[in-house]
């Protein structure tokens, strides 16, 4: 849900989301439902959030909601959070699927690996 093009090239997979990033206030007509199938069908174990406060967005997806309720509400009952990491002053969030254990942990934050 937020523009990091470098984990697809890292992990070997593709996008998962329709788009680079889900932005607050940058809804297309019809985006979210398209967006919405593509997660039903895919079921991506790992999403990225934004969790900088000057974008509304300071619980990772308060700022979408008014924009894409559906996918909000979509990563709430279906994700859980399990960690969080900085990059140029700004917090992002890490969600995995509840019904997607991790098969490990990554660094010293224990992010979730999914390999």
């Amino acid at each position: 849900m937020w523009f990091a093009p470098e984990i697809y090239y890292y992990s070997e997979r593709l996008m998962a989301s329709r788009s680079l990033a889900e932005l607050a206030g940058k809804a297309v007509p019809g985006e979210q439902e398209m967006t919405m199938e593509k997660l039903r069908r895919y079921a991506p174990p790992i999403a990225l959030a934004s969790a900088d406060p000057t974008d509304g967005a300071a619980d990772g997806l308060g700022g979408m909601s008014e924009y894409y309720p559906a996918l909000v509400e979509h990563v709430r009952r279906e994700y859980v959070e399990e960690g969080s990491f900085e990059d140029d002053g700004l917090r992002y969030l890490i969600y995995r699927r509840r019904d997607r254990p991790a098969t490990g942990t990554y660094g010293d934050a224990g992010w979730p690996c999914m390999r």
